[in-house]
C-alpha cells in the first residue's frame, strides 16, 4: 500500500475529513487530496507530523512504497548539500566583504595584511605638536585637546637604512624623548615608542 492510501485510511479511522488534516498540519486541503491521489508526497518533516498526528508508525507509512522512499532520500540529500553549502556560501561573503572593506583603505589593507613584513624604524619627532586640527597646545583651556597626527615622518629603516615617509598618531613626546622607535607594515603604524637619542643603535 502506498503512503497516500495510509494516510487516507488512517484519516478515515480517526474520522478526520481532508480540512480537519490539513489544520492541524497548518497546509492547504489541496496539499492532503494530493497526497492521498499519489500526485505527490509530504517531505520528511511533514512526515513525521503526520506520523505523530495520526499515530502511525514511519515505518507503516514508508513499507511498500519504494518511490516515496527513494524520493525522500533524494530529498534529504539536497537538503543536506544545501546545509553544508550555506554556511560556506555566507564564509565567502564575509571574506570578500572583509577584503574589500580593507582594501577601500590603504592603512586599512596594510594593517590586516598577515603577508606584510613588520620592520623597525627610527625617527626623529617634532618636539612641539598641534591639537585640534593645527591649535597650539594651551594648559590654560578646559577643552578637549585631540593631539594631531605627525604627518609625512622620515623613518630610517634599522636593517636597510632605507628610509619611508608614515603619517601617524603620536601626541606630544616627553622631554629629551623627541625620537620614535617605530614599528611598522607598510604604510601602517604598529606602535611607537617615545625614546632617547642615546636610545638608538649606533652603527660599528
Amino acid at each position: 500500500m502506498n503512503i497516500g492510501s495510509e494516510i487516507k485510511k488512517r484519516r478515515i479511522e480517526l474520522k478526520l475529513t481532508q480540512e480537519d488534516l490539513a489544520k492541524q498540519l497548518n497546509i492547504s486541503r489541496t496539499a492532503v487530496s494530493n497526497w492521498e491521489q499519489q500526485r505527490n508526497y509530504p517531505d520528511i518533516e511533514l512526515l513525521v507530523n503526520i506520523s505523530d498526528l495520526l499515530d502511525i508508525s514511519l515505518d507503516k507509512l514508508l513499507r511498500g512504497d519504494s518511490k516515496m522512499v527513494k524520493e525522500l532520500n533524494m530529498d534529504y540529500k539536497k537538503k543536506k548539500k544545501y546545509k553544508i553549502l550555506v554556511p560556506l556560501f555566507i564564509l565567502i561573503i564575509l571574506l570578500l566583504s572583509g577584503y574589500i572593506y580593507a582594501i577601500t583603505s590603504t592603512v586599512k589593507y596594510y594593517r590586516y595584511n598577515p603577508f606584510a613584513t613588520i620592520n623597525t624604524g627610527y625617527a626623529v619627532l617634532p618636539e612641539d605638536v598641534t591639537y585640534n586640527n593645527g591649535l597650539k597646545y594651551n594648559e590654560v583651556t578646559d577643552s578637549l585637546k585631540i593631539p594631531d597626527a605627525y604627518k609625512n615622518i622620515e623613518v630610517i629603516d634599522s636593517k636597510t637604512t632605507n628610509k619611508v615617509f608614515l603619517t601617524f598618531q603620536g601626541g606630544q613626546s616627553p622631554k629629551g624623548k623627541n625620537f620614535g622607535k617605530i614599528e611598522y607594515k607598510d604604510d601602517y603604524v604598529y606602535e611607537l615608542e617615545f625614546i632617547s637619542w642615546d636610545s638608538i643603535p649606533k652603527e660599528g
